[in-house]
């Protein structure tokens, strides 16, 4: 039997055929956010899924854009297809492009599209802390139309846990002040939930619970709304420490310490407390964000103790309190490094476990051994797994990606004859995102082919959308990129995109984090005739905000590399004692620094006011804006409060922060060491340069209040011109 219903949603005319697939009028109004007053010109369709596949359709019939899916997402993901396709515009983190040709264009013959995979799959836990820690309504309904866009299905959404725990533990005889002590900052709530950390960055206000559960109402109802499922966070067992003073009987294993941080305890599933505490915290999640399929939670995270931890029974125990509490629910785990332990999901139902492989780009687990890592000959036991990747560690602002190889490395996975059956979905774990939407762009549409893209083809049409031309001296730009930014060959540790100078200064240094790679792996001159035809394109291109924000970053990486190569000849001065080079050289490196910061001012994108303004914004008492700003100011320098592996994890090249707080510990290094050179040429005692100056330096910034711009200043591309003409003879 066929059921067709006509209705008009704001505007727009909509005609159901077969089963109703949701509301529609939620593309209605996500196409009404993207292109005003171009509602009319759709009519939106369900069709049935294709063997449990999703698929899209666009094409023209009665003088409008006819887009058909089986889903909202499909709907959507229709909407951006013909935008990028026909329309030529794009929509990103970066820009957008939407100069629309008037009329519309007609799409010639029927466009249908499936999806190989039933889970595009989007968010790692450390994005929530950051990029989205301090977000508000508008930024995430933005966020929320380019996930249904992008085809995105299921996210993570652990917005709003603090409620959830209030609300569980005041069960459980909790006061609020205790259980105060147990939620963690705003700034720092990734870490908490993956059982990383305890109260570090709080106390949190009673104000700012309410208002990011209310915010995580909105979230994951907008998600339903445009069929995203939300993946929540699941309950595996994690109590706040004083829980064993409150309960002395409990089984409570001690995880021990991640850094310098205690973990939070674990009860045990094998406690009489574990069913009633994981009950209860299901009930209080769902009375607050209502019902959900997907949970996730990955006991034993980076390193936890498991000694004296019968994990098969563990994994039971978790996995049963999720089904009894939702019955068929699913239990996602990243995959990241140890975990999952294996032997925690060996005995539990396949089609109930979701592994996310969240590097595959660089450590493939799916296939057996990875090195450095525990190999996995047996992938994940048969369990279903989504291919993922992370295309950013911590926020930094470095180019980098794998266009080529991500297009292989997919279409390889699909086509393993062991592996391939059990890989159902792809997506991205970004530990922050809002950089290389390139990257994201290629990623989702690989959800919509079994075969391998021609990515010459593919960037060819990314570059005709997001500047709604192809510009040849874009062409040839993007053409360098690909062969070098876009080629990156990490693979133990983290892409190499950190600037030297967010290193902590001091000799010897390739990278300014722990775990940085350092170096770039590419011919760094090439870029340099990558901008030289980017900036080609001002007289063409010049008025776009895509345009000026890629003519930036584009620049500020030329001129990060730059410093990286005067911090290479202010070494070798140094060593030689040379006194004259040595002020010669990093003179210049002070002002490349100085350069950049003025250049990053004037794109949005690149300013540390909107930062810290966000964190203020989430306060409502002097005192809780200050303790906010201090979790911000925190997460993107030290980290922590005191010398650690974690400090200038999350370093940033922003305006502001650049001039700020990289700059004076540069300037302290250069002053100091040309006192070292002069002392040795005269005969005196050299003094060591003693660590702690920087990390002085480093926690009164973090303590500090003083404002930063919120809007842009200068001509990006007169600066882009000015800064390329001024540095071009030192460094092609």
């Amino acid at each position: 039997m066929i059921f067709v219903v006509t209705v008009m949603v704001l505007a727009a005319v909509v005609r159901v055929v077969g089963a109703p697939a949701g509301d529609p009028a939620a593309v209605v109004a996500l196409i009404g956010r993207v292109i005003p007053g171009h509602e009319k010109a759709f009519r939106l369709e369900y069709i049935p899924a294709v063997r449990g596949r999703d698929v899209y359709e666009i094409e023209s019939g009665g003088g409008v854009i006819v887009l058909r899916g089986n889903s909202n997402v499909a709907l959507a993901t229709a909407f951006y297809a013909y935008l990028r396709g026909w329309c030529h515009a794009s929509v990103s983190w970066t820009g957008d492009q939407l100069y629309l040709p008037s009329p519309l264009p007609r799409v010639s013959s029927r466009v249908r599209r499936l999806s190989r995979y039933p889970y595009r799959y989007l968010f790692n836990y450390c994005t929530f802390s950051y990029s989205m820690a301090f977000w508000d309504w508008p930024r995430w309904q933005r966020e929320l139309d380019w996930m249904a866009m992008h085809g995105v299905n299921l996210a993570l959404a652990i917005t709003g846990q603090e409620a959830v725990w209030q609300r569980t533990l005041r069960r459980f005889g909790y006061g609020d002040s205790e259980i105060k002590e147990f939620i963690a900052g705003p700034a720092f709530t990734a870490w908490w939930l993956m059982g990383n950390l305890e109260g570090w960055g709080g106390p949190v206000a009673q104000d700012l619970i309410d208002r990011q559960s209310r915010l995580q109402q909105k979230i994951v109802g907008r998600m339903r709304e445009l069929g995203i499922e939300p993946v929540l966070q699941g309950f595996y067992g994690m109590v706040p420490h004083s829980f064993a003073r409150k309960f002395p009987r409990a089984h409570i294993h001690d995880p021990g310490s991640w850094g310098r941080y205690r973990r939070p305890g674990m009860l045990l599933p094998d406690d009489s407390l574990f069913a009633p505490l994981a009950a209860a915290y299901y009930e209080e999640q769902a009375r607050l964000y209502g019902a959900a399929r997907y949970f996730q939670g990955d006991p034993f995270h980076e390193g936890g103790e498991t000694g004296g931890v019968d994990l098969a029974a563990a994994g039971r125990g978790i996995f049963n309190a999720m089904d009894r509490a939702v019955a068929g629910s699913v239990w996602v785990l990243q995959c990241w490094q140890e975990n999952p332990r294996q032997a925690m999901i060996d005995a539990l139902p396949k089609e109930r476990v979701l592994v996310t492989n969240i590097m595959a780009e660089a450590k493939p687990q799916w296939g057996g051994a990875v090195k450095y890592w525990p190999a996995r000959p047996g992938g994940f036991g048969g369990h279903d797994w989504i291919w993922s990747e992370i295309p950013n560690f911590g926020g930094r602002t470095g180019m980098t990606g794998k266009l080529d190889s991500t297009a292989l490395d997919i279409t390889a996975a699909l086509r393993d004859a062991r592996f391939g059956k059990t890989m159902k979905g792809i997506g991205a774990a970004p530990e922050a995102i809002g950089q290389d939407p390139v990257v994201y762009d290629l990623l989702f549409d690989m959800a919509w082919t079994d075969t391998l893209p021609d990515v010459g083809a593919w960037l060819r049409s990314y570059i005709h959308s997001r500047y709604g031309t192809v510009d040849t001296h874009m062409v040839a730009a993007w053409d360098v990129l690909r062969r070098t930014v876009y080629t990156s060959r990490y693979g133990r540790k983290d892409p190499p995109i950190e600037s030297i100078v967010c290193a902590r200064p001091g000799w010897n240094k390739h990278s300014a984090s722990t775990w940085g790679e350092g170096d770039p792996d590419y011919d760094t001159t090439l870029l340099v005739s990558a901008l030289g035809e980017a900036l080609r394109a001002i007289p063409r291109l010049g008025g776009l905000s895509t345009y000026r924000y890629d003519l930036v970053n584009l620049t500020r990486q030329v001129l990060a590399n730059r410093a990286r190569s005067l911090y290479a000849v202010m070494q070798r001065a140094y060593e030689s004692a040379d006194i004259a080079a040595f002020a010669g050289s990093s003179s210049l490196f002070l002002q490349v620094v100085s350069d950049e910061d003025r250049l990053l001012g004037s794109q949005r994108g690149f300013l540390l006011g909107p930062w810290l303004d966000g964190a203020r914004g989430k306060g409502r008492t002097l005192e809780d804006k200050d303790r906010c700003e201090w979790n911000a100011r925190m997460l993107i320098t030290t980290w922590t409060d005191t010398l650690n592996v974690v400090n200038d994890y999350s370093c940033r090249e922003w305006s502001g922060l650049l001039r700020d707080y990289y700059l004076p510990r540069w300037r302290l290094f250069v002053r100091a060491s040309l006192r070292q050179l002069r002392d040795r040429e005269a005969g005196r005692p050299v003094q060591p340069i003693d660590d702690s100056l920087y990390f002085a330096i480093e926690q009164r910034w973090t303590r500090g209040h003083n404002a930063y711009p919120l809007e842009p200043a200068g001509d990006p591309v007169s600066l882009s011109l000015h800064l390329f003409r001024k540095y071009y003879p030192i460094i092609h």
